[in-house]
């Protein structure tokens, strides 16, 4: 046989498979365990506007138009995508300066990588006066008491950036380099945080503290992943000249302490070690810590996952983890029976069909803290996937007893129509309207007295409206709540 046609009888499977999304740029539901090519459950695929591979990603929210934004970096620096409809993103700008991970502060972007470029500064802001998009902007400033660090925290609330594993820095070496940035267009060094007993941060969660141990209410701490010393370790950094080491806690089987997050009431850690599915031969781990008392934290508890995938990055917004588990792809972990000691998975899109092995490719960041409730995920090798979990939107009413409200949306998302039904504890007048993405109202469903103890149906009509994210708000006298939905064609 011709080596040429064997290659192409070789990949026509895959041909076949891909070819279905790539023709239909659009929406792309998660129906019997897959969207398109990509093994799914509870997510939507809304949009892959990009197929370069990507490092890390960072999202912001314009305060002023309410416009959601997709930070992505890629070679040469980030990318940003206007995510207005994310069905249709399109890239509004390129900034120069290199660089693989971010924070944003006070609508200003700070960005570094292991390169040469420092901190960079970014007015975010400028990204509502583009026009013929995309184009490339420079800094606004940049930072040079380092030349580059692999990672960075920042803690919004104090103003203050950790950059760690600084790169050729005399000061901070691996450690925490703290930078004042309460003066957006001239960042300074205030402080550096060096170990007595380790020699590295991979990375760390910076906090002004408001959490079960009242002896650190109002104190700023950082929650750093120790690298290879394998340890959890907890930083007084509330005096930036002299940082202080609350805490160290270490927990089994550790290989390269990578990366964590808080829940929200701060009483947990939960980790993300690198390399010990790789090094050890164990499934996709997450540990979990009881940081209740900062003095003596401790190994709670771990999760394990079917999938033998690398974990890398992990966030945590209300009930729920959010993981970029390289070739395992996307993960959510439902957090409410954490007291118990229990995680279960609640959602996942495995944005690396060909295998979920421990090797580093993959998922590698995840962004969820749209108020739009998608989700945006880069990968080290197809880009940007802007995703939309349908958790908590199903064909059940889901009961709200502290809003005296029960609502449910369905079928989410929608093609064509969708129903919105209602059960209230006592008669009172409502409005129900529908808004998008920046917030402007698209439609009224009801707004007028509605009885109790009944089940109400109204209906959204989706003709006439773009393909995208809204949410479905109800006002009542007593309370308010929302659900979020998908338009899709």
């Amino acid at each position: 046989m011709n080596p040429r046609y064997t290659i192409l009888v070789l990949l026509l499977p895959l041909i076949v498979l891909l070819l279905p999304l790539a023709a239909a740029a659009q929406p792309v539901p998660c129906v019997d365990g897959f969207a398109g090519p990509y093994a799914c459950s509870n997510v939507d695929l809304l949009s892959q506007p990009s197929d370069e591979g990507a490092t890390d990603i960072w999202g912001w929210t314009d305060p002023v138009t309410g416009v959601e934004y997709a930070i992505v970096f890629y070679g040469l620096g980030p990318h940003i995508f206007d995510l207005s409809d994310p069905a249709a993103p399109f890239e509004v700008a390129r900034l120069e300066g290199g660089g693989q991970d971010a924070r944003v502060y006070a609508d200003h972007l700070f960005f570094v990588g292991d390169g040469g470029q420092g901190m960079v500064v970014f007015d975010l802001k400028r990204l509502r006066d583009v026009e013929n998009p995309p184009v490339t902007l420079s800094a606004n400033t940049t930072y040079t008491g380092i030349q580059g660090a692999h990672n960075l925290s920042l803690d919004p609330e104090s103003g203050f950036a950790y950059p760690v594993l600084t790169v050729d820095s005399d000061l901070c070496a691996g450690e925490l380099h703290i930078v004042d940035l309460r003066n957006l267009r001239s960042p300074r060094y205030a402080g550096c945080f060096d170990s007595p007993t380790f020699d590295h941060f991979h990375d760390a969660h910076c906090i002004t503290y408001d959490g079960p141990d009242a002896d650190y209410t109002g104190r700023e701490l950082c929650f750093g992943s120790a690298g290879l010393n394998r340890v959890l370790a907890i930083v007084d950094v509330t005096d930036k000249s002299n940082p202080v080491l609350i805490s160290e806690a270490p927990y089994p089987n550790a290989a390269y302490t990578h990366q964590g997050w808080l829940t929200e009431d701060s009483r947990y850690f939960l980790l993300d070690d690198e390399l010990d599915e790789m090094n050890l031969e164990i499934n996709t781990r997450t540990v979990v810590f009881d940081v209740s008392d900062l003095d003596e934290p401790e190994f709670a508890f771990e999760y394990v996952a079917e999938t033998a995938a690398s974990d890398h990055n992990l966030f945590v917004k209300g009930d729920y983890a959010y993981q970029a588990n390289y070739t395992a792809g996307f993960r959510m972990l439902d957090l409410t029976e954490i007291d118990s000691g229990v995680l279960t998975e609640a959602a996942f899109f495995d944005t690396y069909p060909e295998e979920d092995g421990a090797i580093l490719s993959g998922a590698w960041g995840v962004y969820p803290f749209f108020e739009s409730g998608i989700v945006v995920v880069s990968d080290l090798a197809r880009g940007l996937f802007v995703l939309q979990p349908r958790l908590g939107t199903t064909t059940e009413a889901e009961a709200v007893p502290d809003e005296g409200v029960s609502l449910a949306v369905y079928p989410n998302p929608f093609a064509a129509h969708a129903t919105v039904t209602l059960d209230i504890a006592a008669v009172q007048h409502l409005r129900v309207a529908v808004y998008d993405v920046l917030g402007r109202e698209v439609a009224v469903l009801h707004d007028g007295l509605l009885g109790a103890g009944e089940e109400h149906a109204l209906t959204l009509d989706g003709a006439g409206l773009p393909t995208g994210a809204y949410i479905v708000r109800v006002t009542g006298e007593t309370f308010e709540t929302s659900r979020a939905i998908t338009l899709v064609r």
